[in-house]
């Protein structure tokens, strides 16, 4: 006796009952696979290609960024409303991200529902590509990180330098690298000074 199709029945009865959650199970890691190999294909590349800058610091948790996601799709689609339109509803339905307002350039600002009140993610094993490669380092210019986060971007010629507190404050936004004369044996710019917002800004 053929048993399949009772077993096809009883694991449909069972996805039934349980509303798909098996199979939208199987679906979140397939699709966490896929971001998977996409980002460590990303990261292939920036070892041949090294970006100019890079981040230090480390996530706060507060769940800001989950609240003011950049969306920026390309200037035809802004133009026609049908196509924008399908466009947040594919953002909607996808990655339950929620339009809460439009940028200086026109861009979308979405909101994720699966932040929790906690300021947590709420599917942070199955987030998608944007959140795990938050913030996103451009090959040539400065990575935009939102005011208050605790990641801080510094030129990866800094990486070779020292830390040493004391020095003069040249830009509250960047890690400040400057001579450092008088050091026997050290070159003028092998020193810098990390700001972050506990530093008092320049005078």
């Amino acid at each position: 006796m053929n048993t399949w199709p009772l077993l096809l029945g009883a694991w449909f009865f069972f996805e039934m009952v349980t509303r798909f959650r098996l199979s939208r199970r199987l679906l979140a890691e397939l699709f966490r696979m896929f971001v998977l190999l996409e980002l460590a294909a990303e990261r292939l590349v920036r070892l041949v290609k090294r970006p100019r800058f890079v981040l230090t610091g480390q996530c706060h948790h507060r769940g800001v960024c989950c609240q003011q996601i950049v969306g920026d799709p390309p200037r035809f689609v802004k133009r026609q409303r049908w196509l924008l339109e399908l466009f947040c509803r594919y953002h909607l339905v996808a990655h339950r991200f929620r339009v809460v307002g439009r940028g200086p350039e026109d861009e979308l600002i979405f909101s994720c529902e699966h932040l929790t009140a906690e300021g947590q993610c709420g599917i942070y094993r199955f987030r998608p590509y944007l959140c795990r490669n938050y913030p996103l380092v451009p090959f040539y210019e400065a990575p935009k990180v939102l005011p208050g986060c605790g990641f801080v971007p510094i030129p990866r010629v800094v990486l070779r330098m020292k830390p040493r507190l004391g020095l003069n404050v040249l830009n509250p936004y960047l890690s400040v690298h400057h001579p450092s004369p008088g050091v026997a044996g050290e070159s003028l710019f092998e020193h810098y000074q990390l700001i972050d917002d506990s530093c008092p800004k320049a005078r």
